[in-house]
């Protein structure tokens, strides 16, 4: 039987991979565009195989994802045509004094510290080293 510890581990870890997606699947909820849902999905997915298999990468992985997620693909660095599909335009329509670099600030350390949940989790060979000493 799993410890309690470990039950709420892997409860937070599977709470902030929903918060991690939520606004993916509103975007797709909203307007029909799974590009925001599937990017995100990537992310995390690529975020849990390196936190896993290749812990030294982990922060970085997790700093690109909660950019990724921060700043959507729809409509920040995407937009659809009907002639070409998808079409890279990287901020188009914004001034730079339009676009919301608060909000994206913000969001990215959201998502960063919904990652390091994540990441101290599942985290991959780290173990909390407890040192046992001897009775009165």
């Amino acid at each position: 039987m799993p410890s309690k510890f470990l039950i709420i581990k892997y409860v937070g870890a599977a709470f902030a991979s929903a918060m991690l997606l939520a606004p993916g699947a509103l975007t797709f909820i909203a307007w029909g565009v799974s590009l925001n849902l599937e990017i995100s999905f990537l992310a995390l997915l690529v975020t849990l195989a390196i936190t896993r298999w290749v812990p030294a990468l982990k922060w970085l992985t997790a700093i690109i994802a909660s950019v990724l997620i921060a700043v959507p693909p729809f409509p920040y660095w995407l937009r659809w045509s009907k002639l070409g599909g998808y079409e890279f335009h990287l901020f188009a329509g914004f001034s730079p004094g339009d676009v919301p670099w608060v909000r994206f600030i913000l969001t990215v350390m959201i998502a960063m510290l919904l990652f390091s949940v994540i990441i101290f989790s599942i985290g991959g060979r780290e173990r909390l080293i407890v040192r046992k000493t001897g009775g009165c």
